[in-house]
């Protein structure tokens, strides 16, 4: 009788980045591919994860059910690391924690399994989460302010996408913080933030895109200064997980719009002076 596991019929080094390239290319192709043999199931199994939105409350994970986004329960998540027979949560790139219940040892632990993370959202920040965050090699972070703030510098010298969703009081540590980021090219904030988003576009040197998530109107401080600015941009995102999501995924989220507006005001296609754009975040994700 034929054995079932397939006999590899290239290096197996090369067999495996051809398998990893199809899932990622095409990570609805996963469940089949693992049906393959053994070995490319564990190779390609875990890139199912990448991506991972995380809730502990069922009704938002309900509730993001019809737009297309996966959201994994704790428990689900934290069974992900004991039944893989490889990596786990160490394939996790891209992880958004939605419950704001940052006290828990199970968010804690699901943090600490990740440690390949070069995407991460937090809706709180625990202290226990401080040393965990400060040892990833992120690219992108979303979070608020009140622990970030004291370890933006050399912590973070590979980040290059910051959101902060809302700011302190005292803003008096956030130019020289921001500005010492050496590859920080994206920023943005959901509050006004008057004379200061104007002081971060002329400090933070390497800055290409700097957006205001509060929403549309003219009364920003300085607004006739800012809009001469091509690299302000001020929006919606009213569907924030989805175009979080979508921006893990296909590299289509906030960012990537804002981009494409500023490149239009440079090429004359749009306004120079004309700042503010319309949400498109999507509400349901593309099969």
């Amino acid at each position: 009788m034929a054995s079932t596991e397939t006999s590899p019929a290239l290096p197996l080094d090369l067999e495996r980045e051809i398998f990893e390239l199809c899932a990622l290319d095409g990570p609805s192709s996963i469940l089949r591919l693992v049906l393959v043999a053994r070995r490319v199931n564990e190779w390609v199994r875990p890139l199912l994860y990448r991506s991972l939105v995380v809730d502990g409350t069922s009704y938002s994970i309900n509730d993001l059910a019809s737009t297309g986004v996966p959201v994994y329960s704790i428990k689900r998540v934290a069974a992900l690391d004991k039944n893989s027979p490889t990596s786990g949560l160490a394939a996790v790139r891209h992880l958004f924690l939605l419950s704001s219940d940052d006290t828990s040892d199970k968010w804690t632990s699901i943090l600490a399994a990740c440690t390949h993370l070069d995407n991460l959202s937090l809706m709180g920040t625990s202290t226990k989460w401080i040393h965990l965050i400060s040892s990833l090699p992120l690219k992108h972070l979303y979070a608020p302010p009140e622990k970030i703030v004291q370890m933006l510098g050399p912590t973070f010298a590979h980040l290059t996408h910051l959101e902060i969703f809302e700011t302190t009081k005292d803003r008096s540590l956030w130019l020289d913080k921001l500005a010492s980021l050496p590859r920080l090219t994206h920023l943005s904030f959901h509050d006004r933030l008057g004379t200061l988003f104007r002081q971060l576009l002329r400090e933070c040197a390497g800055l290409r895109v700097l957006v205001c998530l509060a929403g549309l109107g003219t009364n920003y401080e300085g607004a006739i200064e800012l809009a001469q600015d091509v690299r302000f941009v001020a929006m919606r995102c009213d569907n924030y997980v989805q175009d979080w999501y979508m921006g893990a995924r296909w590299g289509e989220d906030y960012w990537h719009r804002a981009e494409i507006f500023i490149a239009k005001r440079r090429a004359g296609e749009i306004d120079s002076l004309q700042f503010e754009m319309e949400d498109g975040s999507p509400k349901i994700l593309p099969l």
